[in-house]
């Protein structure tokens, strides 16, 4: 680490990331990747990396913040992370056009340093269905190095005003954003059978499972007549709700691709399942 950084509480980043925190790369010298040769880069890109794995059980280190928000040579940087974080302060499409740099916008003294400033980036991305990143690199300024600093009661109430909205954001860690965003766009869901009282179905993206493992947001039209119903993959019960869009039903629900089989069953009034015979529609969609 270098001279001005404190030694890593890794105890503590264990438990941030238990509580489902990401823990991410931003390098162990923090160079200027444009000035790096790539036989540096790789070293700066790898040891970070192995670093963290080493420390951090749980959860792989696959995504990187850009040390001043300088790249490099992105086709070095891919081969190590998923996505990084860069700032030119863009919404960011909901599929990126680089996901080696994807923008985020500075919060604090050199940037976005107020409730409304912070909410106004995250109603403008939600109002395009993109994606609002913020670059958060000092608390309070009592951290050394704590570059554009920003108050705890700052983010507190940020985190209070979109957790309050939950049907219009959704709020995660940057590298879960960006697995989702991979795994939708490979995904394919496909009908295995229908008939009776189930309709089975399988959710594929044909990514790594070791890490593209974010449930994805599935919805399905259901047939006339299935007025409630539940969700099953692997023989566990998913949450699920019923939708209705333009006067037809759907089932939302949220699955890991690539785990199994998911059952959709129709539930009687008087018992868990009905008899009649159905012919249901091949008509899905993931979100």
């Amino acid at each position: 680490s270098p001279k001005w950084v404190w030694p890593a509480n890794w105890s503590g980043l264990q438990k941030a990331a238990l509580g489902g925190d990401e823990i991410a790369s931003h390098t162990i010298d923090h160079p200027k990747f444009d000035t790096l040769s790539d036989s540096a880069l790789r070293a700066e890109l790898s040891r970070s990396q192995d670093t963290i794995n080493a420390h951090i059980k749980g959860q792989k280190c696959i995504t990187i913040a850009y040390p001043y928000c300088v790249p490099g040579n992105e086709a070095i940087d891919a081969e190590y992370y998923i996505a990084a974080r860069g700032c030119s302060g863009q919404i960011v499409s909901k599929t990126p056009d680089d996901f080696m740099n994807i923008s985020s916008f500075v919060c604090g003294d050199q940037g976005l340093n107020t409730v409304a400033a912070i909410e106004s980036q995250a109603n403008a991305a939600a109002a395009e269905n993109g994606w609002c990143v913020y670059l958060m690199h000092g608390i309070n300024g009592t951290e050394p190095g704590a570059y554009s600093p920003i108050s705890q009661d700052t983010i507190l109430a940020t985190l209070e005003y979109l957790s309050a909205h939950p049907d219009k954001f959704w709020v995660a860690p940057f590298g879960t954003v960006a697995r989702y965003i991979k795994e939708r766009n490979a995904a394919s869901v496909s009908e295995v059978s229908a008939g009776g009282d189930s309709i089975t179905v399988q959710l594929t993206d044909k990514l790594d499972s070791s890490y593209y493992d974010v449930p994805l947001t599935v919805r399905r039209e259901l047939p006339d007549g299935w007025d409630s119903v539940s969700v099953y993959q692997n023989h566990d019960t998913l949450a699920s709700k019923i939708t209705e869009i333009d006067s037809v039903r759907h089932v939302r629900f949220n699955a890991i691709p690539d785990t199994g089989n998911i059952t959709i069953v129709k539930e009687s009034v008087t018992g868990p399942r009905s008899q009649s015979m159905v012919s249901p529609p091949s008509k899905f969609g993931v979100h």
